[in-house]
């Protein structure tokens, strides 16, 4: 338990520190929003690679796959200490927004859309992280 609040603390101070943060994901999950259960509970698992980088100033997050890169447009961020997440409201096309969490504490990125064609929660697992410092 000691080790792990070390882990977690550490963790929220190099996300709040001046450098960029990445994180690595080797799966990923998307889950469609079921309209006879008002939940996200229609999903599907996927290997893949992925490299997230939340910019030093917090005023972007890319995102590499193998088939492309997308840079989100940080809005609005609010942190949860207590759950170790950093949630983002972020602009996509700079029409579309989403909403990126990063749960420290649960090892997994999500982004959540929802637009006139989708309403989906995507999900990463995370593999590792690191920082520039």
């Amino acid at each position: 338990m000691k080790n792990f609040l070390l882990f977690t603390l550490l963790t929220l101070f190099s996300v709040a520190s001046f450098s960029q943060t990445y994180f690595t994901s080797k799966e990923y999950g998307v889950c469609l929003y079921n309209s006879s259960t008002q939940e996200y509970d229609i999903c599907d698992s996927y290997e893949s690679n992925s490299l997230f980088k939340v910019s030093a100033d917090e005023s972007s997050i890319s995102v590499t796959t193998p088939d492309e890169v997308s840079v989100y447009y940080v809005i609005e961020r609010t942190v949860d200490l207590e759950k170790s997440q950093y949630w983002y409201l972020v602009r996509y096309n700079s029409e579309v927004e989403h909403i990126i969490v990063i749960d420290l504490l649960n090892k997994e990125i999500r982004v959540l859309i929802s637009d006139s064609e989708n309403n989906a929660i995507l999900y990463y697992i995370m593999d590792d992280y690191w920082t520039d410092n």
